[in-house]
Order: C-alpha cells, then sequence, then structure tokens
C-alpha cells in the first residue's frame, strides 16, 4: 500500500514506462531515509536525485541489487555519488 507520502511520485514517468509500485517504495524510502540523514526535506533531495540522475541512471535501474542493501549502506552510496556528482559537498 502506497502511503500519502508516495504520493508525491505516483505521476513519476521513466522512460516512458510508469515506475513499478516496489520501485516507488524503494525511491520513497530512500529518499525519506536521506531527507533524515541529511536534514534537509524529502522535496530537496528528490530534486537531487532527479537533477544528478542518480534516480534514473543508477536507483531504478539497479533497484534488483540495491534493495538487497542494508539501510545505512544504501545512504552512504547515495550520499557519495550526490558529493561525486556535485550536489553536497
Amino acid at each position: 500500500m502506497l502511503s500519502k507520502k508516495s504520493l508525491n511520485f505516483a505521476p513519476y514517468i521513466l522512460k516512458s514506462k510508469i515506475m513499478q509500485e516496489y520501485q516507488l517504495d524503494f525511491v520513497t524510502y530512500c529518499v525519506g531515509n536521506l531527507a533524515d540523514r541529511l536534514n534537509m526535506s524529502a522535496s530537496k533531495v528528490y530534486k537531487m536525485l532527479r537533477s544528478t540522475d542518480i534516480l534514473n541512471g543508477y536507483m531504478i535501474p539497479c533497484y534488483d541489487v540495491l534493495h538487497t542493501f542494508g539501510k545505512e549502506y544504501i545512504m552512504d552510496d547515495l550520499i557519495n555519488l550526490l558529493k561525486k556528482r556535485g550536489a553536497l559537498k
């Protein structure tokens, strides 16, 4: 079941395909946890992930592997990518 928070991402289209619900849940999970970790709004984190192509180019295509890792590993990985792509210092 989708939470109210995930409905913000519901209209999101990925390369002419509608994002699968489990992928949407994963993105929502990552955005929420990353926002908490970085002390930022979920909206700002989501925009950073989209603008740096981490969302389309990494999180969704690599979902099958990424979702098997623990929260700390995923958050560290995303933070490192955001730093590499210049979105974080």
